[in-house]
């Protein structure tokens, strides 16, 4: 069997495929740039402020304390929303002391 030179639409189906095989690593080496980026830094989590009272702490202490600027807050409109992870690191920084 001898080697035939392919046919003019299959070397067209190849660069295409090289083509799209490109782009795809292209995109793949953005994407995973962008997950680093992401993962290196820490999310913001807002809850409304109406759900954010914890156990032993009730609506009042947590409105307390974002008036007070102890916790992060924003408002939206006429809703109050605090910050997840600064709210947890609070109760655990009070908790820690009021344990002593």
């Amino acid at each position: 069997m001898t080697w035939q030179r392919p046919k003019q639409s299959e070397l067209a189906k190849i660069t295409r495929l090289e083509k799209i095989v490109e782009d795809f690593a292209i995109d793949n080496a953005a994407l995973r740039a962008r997950v680093a980026e992401l993962e290196g830094r820490q999310q913001e989590c807002w809850v409304p402020l109406k759900s954010a009272d914890r156990g032993e702490y009730t609506y009042n202490s947590v409105r307390r304390w974002a008036a007070d600027g102890v916790i992060k807050k924003k408002h939206v409109g006429g809703r109050i929303f605090v910050e997840a992870n600064n709210l947890a690191e609070f109760l655990a920084m009070r908790s820690s002391f009021t344990r002593r």
